[in-house]
């Protein structure tokens, strides 16, 4: 990311699920304008790991989505659409193995005393949340579950009504050892400990 002016880290959370936190190097890049409209720290985009990136560029075309960009990366292609119709930016990544992720080959595993072992659901916030669930839904080609939920494996994005820029809002991580269930603001999101 340091070609596009940004910094990040990434943290293994456990489940094969991963953290990464980005932040701009100066406020003229895509993401510090985006924090600027949004008010300041928060939840700007989520990668998902989709066997069909081709079929879901198509379905977006079809769906009048914007495509901010298309790569290959490490072999894998992947693509991101603009968050104005999906509440945040969604990348799918291509990567056909569900066991296998991009920075698998780095070795680096989640602390053996973490406190979370694993991303169980995220929520955005959206002015209509029916509208962009069946966007969701047909964008990746998903089964629709009747609520305000998408489910991707055994994870899901909910989406609430709110007003003002869409944006995530809340990210629900599952403890890995018995303390008891908390909340807390972290980098602009509620983060509740189940």
């Amino acid at each position: 990311l340091e070609t596009i002016n940004m910094d990040d880290t990434t943290i293994p959370v456990g489940n094969g699920s991963f953290l990464e936190i980005i932040s701009p190097r100066d406020a003229s890049t895509s993401l510090g304008r985006w924090l600027a409209k949004a008010g300041g720290s928060g939840g700007y985009m989520l990668a998902i790991q989709h066997s069909d990136v081709a079929g879901v560029r198509r379905r977006a075309r079809e769906m009048g989505i914007a495509e901010v960009l298309a790569d290959v990366v490490q072999g894998y292609e992947l693509a991101q659409f603009s968050p104005w119709e999906l509440g945040v930016i969604i990348e799918v990544d291509g990567i056909p193995d569900p066991a296998v992720w991009y920075w698998d080959h780095l070795g680096v595993q989640p602390e053996p005393d973490a406190m979370v072992n694993d991303i169980v659901a995220v929520e955005v916030s959206v002015q209509d949340p029916d509208a962009v669930v069946a966007a969701w839904n047909r964008l990746l080609d998903l089964e629709a579950s009747g609520t305000r939920r998408v489910h991707l494996g055994d994870r899901c994005v909910s989406f609430v009504a709110g007003a003002g820029k869409p944006r995530m809002t809340a990210v629900t991580l599952r403890l890995a050892q018995d303390q008891p269930r908390a909340t807390e603001q972290l980098l602009g999101l509620q983060v509740n400990y189940v």
